[in-house]
């Protein structure tokens, strides 16, 4: 916006030069005492800019022009966490004005810690609990409920993130919304409910950049990795491109090996009233020999009375297995301001995944350590088609003012499978694994396994008091799940199961901003998960159920002494699950229930100082099993501990400019590894260490990196959660990572 000659920044509060008496545009503006330039909304031809600053005056006739925030003003103190998070189908809110517990890790800190997956990312969050087995199984909880990857957003849209790849090299933040969203974000592909992570792309800004990263270590990794963007037409037109090659002969997961070759391109464009975005993607990922977790069943977990024990080294993936994968996407972003109150977007999305992975299952059988190894091969297609549809808007009625926002969803999936019979089944020790060689099977046809469409609309209207201090959210969404997936007999259908169900989620949310530094909040919220059909075998065999809802309620406080913040959390979820009744139904019977305390804190508390981290309490249990597990109820739920917590620390040594050194100490409680409660993993602390020195070496700016993951080489079983098949693994050891960048 152009007027007067004075170039005006919204967003802050201070007035550079010379006091600023008035500015004329269409009508009155004046100056307050708090170096505050506002309009006086009794004109109907003013426009509000907010808080302004003055970076130039004129003697010439001045121009006032608004600008938008940047990404530097959108990170917090300390550059670690971003203040704005994508929340679904309201949109990008600051932290402190939703009813949600949310956070987004930035880029900066992704480089820093030199995270090479979205595991090591969200290892910041104390309420985000690890469950990864090795680079070809990335998996973790929020809440104590498992979630993969498969159910991570892409820039707010399910179904195109990369369906296996985990890398993190073409992402400006990670975003972590906790509790379930079904209302905000539509039903998760895979069904998760504990919280749903969205993955920000990286996109060009204001300046050109060209870097070089060469990274060393995790094993025998070496990974080269070229970052560029460029702005055209005076800032109009954006191009960025992410390129990553790794090789590897060993990584951190013992005999695993985890190459890769990817090519990320974003493209944005902006006019006066439009706004829009391309990202493309395409992954090639090879693991060689993937380690796998340990199972057993209820009875021989409840036999043992310890865990296995074992060398740190050990190994429990046979050797010679492998995933391959080819995965390619595309998202296209656009908005259009219809005027100056309402604003329509438009989403669409597809992603074509290619697996060829042959994996070995490794069951424990007895207490005397023997275990039955068999292998599992799967050829797999998977693709998805993802489109979304919205308006968001302002209205006033009386007193209060309204942001509506309505939008539509819908992603398709189509899965097709080949899976070759893979022999022997062989016996073996846990205490020192042999291995036999396999024989593949032949390769048949890809046959199309499953075809869903998950459809929905949604409404929300996020009700505003005229001192802004009081906000409600009241919205709902309805989700249309059609599925029909297939049976085969070899390569010839034997059977067609057929689902077709609706279920509709409420939320309800209010925030109090008690002052600038202080908001209160509480919702209620909705997860979803798919329906089953009763299995053969019980009374009711064949009957299809609705998608079932996991309920939430939370309520929390949010503090921004604007160079720390906190944020303060109590939750209660229930998650439903099917059961065999006494009377022989299956039924919607049973239940968990996570109930936990969350603090989180980062910021800068100091200048140089930066901290990041926070620690949960969580008593997730058992409340209703089946008839065969009803000795269980009131246990605790397996792969879930009581406590766990994180805190990095990130200091500047003022003696020797650019050198940074980082240190940050994870702790996991106990976790059970049955349901009897009667069979434990330890509780274990880990230690990682980093230091960054940046400096300039013949004019070009460089920075190395040097990180120690699991410094004390801490080994230990961790417990597998979600599941009545009892599993345990051993967590990561000590790894050490160099890289040096050059900005050209």
């Amino acid at each position: 916006m152009k007027t007067n000659g004075v170039r005006v920044k919204k967003g802050q509060a201070v007035l550079a030069g010379r006091v600023l008496g008035a500015l004329v545009l269409g009508g009155l503006w004046t100056v307050t005492a708090g170096n505050q330039v506002e309009a006086a909304r009794d004109y109907s031809n003013l426009q509000d800019l907010g808080k302004v600053t003055l970076v130039e005056e004129k003697k010439e006739p001045v121009v006032v022009q608004a600008e938008p925030e940047t990404a530097a003003e959108d990170t917090y103190a300390g550059g670690q966490v971003s203040r704005k998070s994508s929340i679904g189908v309201l949109g990008k809110k600051d932290f402190m004005e939703v009813p949600f517990n949310v956070i987004s890790i930035s880029e900066e800190t992704m480089q820093n810690q030199q995270a090479s997956n979205i595991i090591d990312v969200v290892a910041n969050d104390s309420s985000v609990t690890d469950l990864t087995l090795s680079g070809a199984s990335n998996a973790w909880s929020i809440r104590g409920f498992k979630t993969t990857q498969q159910d991570v957003q892409l820039n707010g849209i399910y179904g195109v993130a990369p369906r296996y790849y985990t890398g993190i090299e073409y992402l400006e933040n990670v975003e972590i919304l906790k509790g379930p969203s079904a209302m905000l974000s539509g039903m998760a592909p895979n069904d998760t409910v504990g919280g749903v992570i969205n993955y920000v792309t990286k996109h060009a800004g204001d300046e050109d950049k060209n870097t070089v990263t060469l990274t060393y270590g995790e094993g025998h990794q070496f990974t080269q990795q070229l970052d560029m963007s460029r702005r055209f037409n005076d800032g109009k037109y954006g191009v960025r491109l992410n390129v990553l090659n790794r090789g590897s002969q060993e990584d951190a997961y013992k005999n695993e090996s985890n190459s890769a070759n990817t090519v990320f391109m974003g493209f944005d464009a902006k006019g006066e009233r439009w706004r829009t975005s391309l990202d493309i993607g395409y992954i090639y990922n090879d693991i060689e020999n993937p380690q796998y977790q340990v199972t057993m069943s209820q009875a021989t977990a409840n036999k043992l009375t310890a865990l296995p024990s074992v060398s740190d080294d050990a190994t429990f993936g046979a050797p010679d297995t492998y995933r391959r994968v080819t995965e390619k996407f595309a998202l296209w972003k656009g908005e259009y301001d219809l005027n100056d109150d309402w604003t329509a977007w438009a989403a669409f999305g597809m992603r074509n995944t290619s697996q060829d992975g042959l994996s070995n299952r490794f069951l424990l059988n007895n207490v005397n350590g023997n275990a039955r190894v068999s292998y599992v091969h799967n050829r797999q297609i998977n693709k998805a088609i993802s489109s979304e549809f919205g308006v968001r808007g302002h209205l006033q009625t009386g007193s209060l003012s309204h942001e509506v926002s309505i939008a539509a969803s819908q992603v398709r999936y189509k899965v097709y499978e080949d899976k070759p019979t893979v022999t022997p089944t062989y016996t073996t020790s846990v205490y020192s694994p042999s291995w036999q060689t396999y024989t593949d099977g032949s390769y048949g046809p890809y046959l199309i396994r499953d075809n869903r469409v998950q459809q929905s609309v949604g409404i929300n209207d996020i009700i505003s008091t005229a001192d802004n201090r009081w906000n409600f959210i009241l919205g709902g969404r309805i989700q249309q799940v059609k599925d029909t997936s297939y049976s085969y007999s070899g390569s010839t259908l034997k059977s067609t199961t057929r689902y077709d169900e609706t279920a509709f989620t409420p939320t309800f949310g209010i925030v109090h901003k008690v002052n600038d530094r202080m908001s209160l909040y509480a919702n209620y919220a909705q997860g979803l998960s798919l329906g089953e059909t009763a299995p053969d075998g019980t009374e009711n065999a064949g009957q299809t159920f609705a998608p079932y809802k996991t309920t939430q309620y939370e309520v929390g406080a949010k503090f921004d002494f604007g160079k720390i913040a906190t944020t303060i959390s109590a939750f209660t979820m229930k998650n439903p699950s099917f059961i065999t009744t006494d009377d022989n139904y299956y039924a919607l019977a049973g239940e968990q229930r996570n109930r936990g305390i969350e603090l989180s804190v980062f910021g800068e508390p100091r200048e140089g100082t930066r901290i990041l981290g926070g620690i949960t309490f969580m008593d997730a249990k058992y409340i209703t099993l089946a008839s065969s597990y009803a000795g269980y109820e009131g246990n605790q739920a397996t792969g879930v501990p009581r406590w766990s917590g994180v805190i990095g620390v990130e200091q500047d040594i003022k003696s020797v400019e650019g050198l940074s050194v980082n240190t940050r100490l994870t702790y996991n409680g106990k976790a059970y590894v049955n349901m009897a409660n009667t069979l434990s993993t330890s509780p274990w602390v880990r230690w990682d260490l980093g230091a960054r020195y940046k400096f300039t070496w013949d004019k070009t700016p460089l920075t190395v990196r040097a990180n120690v993951y699991n410094v004390l080489d801490t080994v230990k079983w961790h417990a597998l959660q979600g599941s009545t098949t009892n599993a345990i693994y051993l967590g990561k050891g000590r790894t050490f990572t160099l890289s040096v960048s050059a900005d050209f």
